[in-house]
């Protein structure tokens, strides 16, 4: 038989060998996968309490028994199953097995949705940006996009059932990233009440958004941008409530302060937190963490936001709040005294933290005022540490003739190490306290005027104050001074306020007394005062 068949090849034209040839090659892949679905293989079930990947064990048993050996499949379970004859629960591993492979095909499932989602984006893409191929992990404003063709890119989405906004692709930039966004937001058309949250929340952002663009005078702001790190501050926080109360989005005056995104804004205004309250004098900026809370009290503008880089800074376990005065954002009655300000203060601080030492850091105006909290707070049996930042006592006592003599040296020392700094800071300050306000009054909006009128109020009832009040813990913030004697007359001021025969602690650090709270002297400011509480 094997002759006539080797005559019957041989009498066939080329063609038709190759041909059989073929069919051959293809008879013996079919036959070979037979054979190895229809037979046994070797699964493996490993009990162990590390992270082990089947592919390293397995390649680490190669070395060690024969290829026909070598488990084709590994299970990791947290306990071989025994009965109670002492062997092996073989069903009960079966039944581990089949859980695993439910497992894998789940995972299988997703994926094989999650290269869908891709594969309709990246037509999008392509279509939209008029190019091919487009790669997932493509950054769209890399490759040519912008807010126009994102506009596109979202009303084609919209018509293969995605959902998503134009304000979405400028926070996730990639068909990557935008496939598991859509995942995460797979929201059921039965569902028409959860449908109705996505298409609020997505508004409000969107409103947000152009709100944050308008105000900050640049596009393409993400909404998980942080509001101060792109340029805010709190004139320009004004303008936003301000411009958000008029499109109908009602936000605490404090909100910006508390949730800086975008994405924390809307979150916060959509879970209906944002709903009218009564004023607010402590703002939390990290309620987190065991040790006693520090509270930073406002300096001369009234506001919060001087310590925004704090928290940053500080030991992870250490809350930080910061009080601000009524009339930030809003005309309303103001303090009438500094007394009355530092008692409103001192209750709400009590409710924060009802026991424990009360650690307060003032800074510029606000040093008479953390003497009157102190003041209060031991009528009601409680201990304050007042840190104070940079600042005299009494701000009348610069004008005493002794301490004139001290501040003429300090700025001839400077003038002559740095001249040029010396003026362009001096001439900032002149023009801070006096002619921006000015000019505020004349051209300002109603935010800036508004604000101006805080702090001349504030100074004003700063140059009421009596200084009579004493304080019996002090501890003292300084920056290095080229005159040895300025600090010396600082410590001298305070001596003169403390009660008691205990000497006030004093912690030099970096920087000057405008740039204490901010980067990079911000980070020692914060070592600083961690020293100066002595975890209290």
């Amino acid at each position: 038989m094997k002759t006539d068949i080797t005559t019957k090849i041989n009498g066939l034209s080329p063609k038709a060998k190759e041909l059989l040839a073929k069919k051959v090659k293809i008879a013996l892949r079919d036959n070979a996968s037979k054979k190895v679905a229809n037979n046994k293989h070797i699964v493996a079930y490993v009990e162990s309490n590390k992270n082990i990947e089947a592919s390293k064990l397995k390649e680490n048993l190669k070395g060690k028994l024969p290829d026909y050996m070598i488990p084709s499949s590994v299970y990791f379970v947290d306990k071989i199953p025994i009965l109670p004859n002492g062997k092996i629960n073989r069903p009960l591993l079966k039944q581990f097995q089949q859980s695993s492979i439910s497992k894998s095909k789940q995972k299988a499932t997703k994926a094989t949705v999650k290269n869908n989602v891709e594969n309709k984006l990246t037509k999008i893409w392509e279509e939209t940006l008029g190019f091919s191929p487009i790669k997932t992990t493509d950054n769209f404003f890399e490759i040519g996009g912008d807010s126009i063709l994102s506009i596109q890119i979202v009303t084609k989405a919209k018509k293969e059932g995605f959902i998503f906004q134009s304000n979405d692709i400028f926070k996730h930039q990639t068909i990557e990233e935008l496939a598991l966004l859509t995942q995460s937001r797979s929201v059921s058309k039965t569902n028409p009440t959860t449908q109705k949250v996505v298409e609020k929340n997505t508004k409000i952002k969107d409103s947000l958004v152009k709100i944050w663009e308008e105000t900050l005078g640049f596009s393409h702001i993400k909404t998980n941008d942080n509001f101060f790190e792109i340029g805010g501050d709190s004139i320009l926080s004004i303008q936003i409530l301000t411009k958000a109360k008029n499109q109908g989005i009602a936000l605490e005056a404090n909100a910006i302060f508390e949730y800086q995104t975008i994405d924390e804004l809307s979150q916060m205004i959509s879970s209906k937190k944002s709903k009218e309250q009564s004023w607010k004098y402590v703002v939390p900026i990290s309620s987190k963490g065991t040790k006693n809370p520090l509270f930073c009290i406002h300096a001369g503008g009234g506001h919060a936001f001087t310590y925004k880089n704090l928290s940053k800074n500080m030991d992870s376990d250490r809350p930080l709040y910061a009080i601000q005065t009524k009339g930030t954002y809003q005309k309303n009655n103001m303090h009438k005294s500094i007394a009355q300000m530092s008692k409103d203060y001192a209750d709400e601080i009590i409710q924060v933290q009802p026991t424990g030492v009360i650690n307060v850091l003032v800074y510029c105006f606000s040093t008479c005022v953390g003497i009157e909290i102190a003041s209060y707070l031991k009528t009601k049996s409680r201990d304050t540490n007042i840190i104070v930042a940079d600042t005299i006592a009494d701000h009348r006592l610069l004008l005493d003739k002794s301490r004139l003599t001290v501040r003429v040296s300090f700025f001839i020392k400077r003038f002559f190490q740095n001249p040029y700094e010396t003026l362009k800071v001096m001439i900032a300050a002149r023009a801070f306290l006096y002619f921006r306000p000015l000019l505020v009054k004349i051209s300002g909006s109603e935010e800036e005027k508004n604000a101006v009128n805080v702090m001349f109020h504030l100074e004003k009832l700063l140059n009421q104050y009596d200084w009579k009040t004493k304080a019996e813990s002090i501890s003292l913030l300084l920056t290095k001074k080229i005159e040895p004697n300025y600090n010396k007359a600082i410590f001298e001021s305070w001596e003169h306020v403390k009660t008691g025969t205990k000497k006030i602690p004093m912690v030099e650090t970096n920087g000057n007394h405008a740039t204490l709270f901010d980067y990079p002297d911000v980070e020692k400011t914060a070592e600083a005062i961690e020293e100066l509480m002595n975890d209290q």
